[in-house]
């Protein structure tokens, strides 16, 4: 594998690995109780569905296969997500090794929820 090679199934990594945490923390945000309003004029409100209940166990479950380990790089994952500052190499081993079994198991938010809708693979 050449180096120009190498830098792109890197950033391919990086692109997949910050979709699948934005989506995540955007799931983890959402509120996990609703009611029920009746105004049709209400902006609706965005809540905690199955699907991302879903998404989020299974980015849970390939994280914590991709880094189990090594318990500092799930810290960094965990700083990574939220924007903090972490070490050019560290940052690079989690985005690596996360963003390979993110492709693997499909968890593109794009494809992942697409899929879901259609009646995708049984898990």
């Amino acid at each position: 594998m050449t180096n120009r090679d190498a830098y792109e199934q890197f950033r391919h990594f990086q692109f997949l690995f910050d979709r699948v945490v934005n989506a995540y923390t955007e799931i983890s945000e959402l509120p996990r109780i609703s009611a029920l309003d009746f105004d049709p004029d209400a902006p609706r409100s965005r809540t905690l569905t199955h699907d991302a209940i879903n998404f989020r166990c299974d980015v849970e479950a390939a994280t914590t296969d991709a880094l189990r380990d090594l318990p500092r790089l799930q810290q960094a994952w965990f700083e990574l997500a939220f924007g903090e500052k972490v070490n050019g190499g560290v940052a690079r081993a989690v985005i690596t090794r996360c963003g390979r079994l993110y492709e693997v198991r499909g968890l593109c938010p794009n494809k992942y929820f697409h899929a879901f809708r259609r009646g995708g693979p049984v898990r």
